[in-house]
């Protein structure tokens, strides 16, 4: 149906769609004009099936990040469990002291059994994996390794065999190469 108004008097007028276009002549004041066409009706459901859409996708969003969020810390541990593992079965007895992801921060402590002995390895890395610390048999401690952006930059050994501060180096790297890999 089109509704209408007079031009000259504005006398309202309801009249079917199939009148479009035909002529019209008010009964109050005898004007004659055209009868308009239809107005365009508004999709107002899809509109609202649009926003509904939009909506639930905003939530499912939402809902995705903050799920990731809170599983971060879990797969990250994960990860680091799984990549010690794949490199040895010395390395035994992983215990997580932090874990921030927001942060970049994260603690952990670790032992690897070799041939020459147990050494219990710290770990503290600090600025989302800018710097690293290794110690290796806190708190009075046998080596001690530094690493900025996996890149090693020093290592201090205070023993006396070679052999030992090589292996203990090598361990270092790894453990550093395995955490930034399951942070990522």
């Amino acid at each position: 149906m089109i509704s209408f108004n007079c031009p000259k008097c504005t006398k309202a007028f309801i009249t079917p769609d199939k009148s479009a276009g035909a002529p019209w002549h008010c009964a109050d004041c005898g004007e004659g004009f055209t009868v308009p066409g239809p107005t365009p009706r508004k999709p107002k459901g899809r509109v609202r099936l649009y926003f509904v859409l939009a909506c639930l996708l905003l939530v499912f969003a939402l809902a995705s990040l903050w799920t990731f969020r809170a599983v971060r810390p879990t797969l990250i541990r994960n990860r680091l469990a799984n990549g010690l593992a794949g490199l040895s079965s010395n390395w035994q007895g992983l215990e997580w002291l932090e874990c921030d992801v927001e942060k970049g921060a994260y603690r952990i402590s670790v032992y690897h059994r070799s041939e020459r002995d147990t050494y219990h390895f710290e770990v503290v890395c600090t600025g989302a994996g800018s710097q690293t610390i290794v110690r290796v048999n806190p708190p009075h401690w046998l080596a001690y390794a530094v690493f900025r952006h996996g890149l090693q930059e020093s290592f201090l050994y205070q023993g006396n065999d070679g052999g030992e501060q090589r292996e203990l180096e090598f361990l270092a790297s790894d453990l550093e190469e395995a955490l930034r890999r399951a942070v990522r």
